[in-house]
């Protein structure tokens, strides 16, 4: 088993693939911004340690199905700051999760017990 962060996107369930190359797009037009899928599939191994650590709440994580029905989206060059955290991310990814494209798509920044701000997952 391994504990290394998988970026396949032929482990990813292909509505997250054709919902990440949209979004990451529009990022990319409105904001200037490059986003990159961090993580997709997981091994339980690796859903072990961050659950272990504080960084996932289950271990029963979406990240874990084959393909993996979540990913986690951020800035690149890598970073948990800048346009994530900011006002105008918030208010865009909303807007943009609107469409009735995207209407199996759930954002775990809208979530209230726990926001993970660079998570999407198939609802």
């Amino acid at each position: 088993m391994s504990q290394e962060i998988n970026r396949d996107t032929n482990l990813i369930h292909p509505d997250l693939v054709k919902f990440y190359n949209e979004f990451s797009k529009e990022i990319k037009t409105k904001f200037n911004r490059d986003f990159k899928i961090f993580e997709g599939h997981r091994t339980l191994e690796r859903q072990k340690v961050l659950f272990s650590q504080g960084y996932s709440k289950t271990l029963n994580s979406k990240h874990l199905k084959n393909p993996s029905l979540a990913i986690d989206i951020i800035e690149s060059p890598w970073t948990w700051a800048g346009l994530i955290v900011s006002k105008e991310y918030f208010s865009f990814t909303n807007k943009f999760l609107e469409s009735e494209k995207w209407k199996n798509i759930e954002w775990g920044g809208n979530w209230q017990r726990f926001k993970d701000l660079p998570h999407f997952q198939i609802k």
